[in-house]
């Protein structure tokens, strides 16, 4: 990544790198903004020791996953409705008269 900045004439102390993993702390460390998203709990920690910012997005994709499944459980059951409203009821059977 170094060689490849230097090459192009980036500059990797304006640059950001984002990661969730403690595994790209080399990247993380080599740019002048370093962001963790949704990180791992041993990056969490390395992260508040260097003071970098942290971001979270878990509690947005909880609530669109609840979201999804909303929709799709009323879309459903309004479709089952519908179906039901347009089926002819069976035919009455009448008990057999002694």
């Amino acid at each position: 990544m170094e060689a490849f900045a230097a090459q192009h004439g980036i500059d990797l102390d304006a640059s950001y790198a984002y990661s969730d993993s403690l595994s790209d702390l080399p990247m993380l460390r080599a740019v002048g903004n370093p962001v963790v998203v949704n990180p791992d709990p041993p990056l969490v920690e390395l992260a508040r020791q260097e003071g970098w910012q942290a971001m979270r997005f878990e509690r947005l994709g909880r609530r669109l996953v609840a979201l999804a499944i909303t929709v799709l459980a009323t879309v459903g059951g309004f479709g089952a409705s519908r179906v039901a409203a347009r089926r002819k009821p069976p035919p009455r059977r009448f008990a057999a008269r002694r």
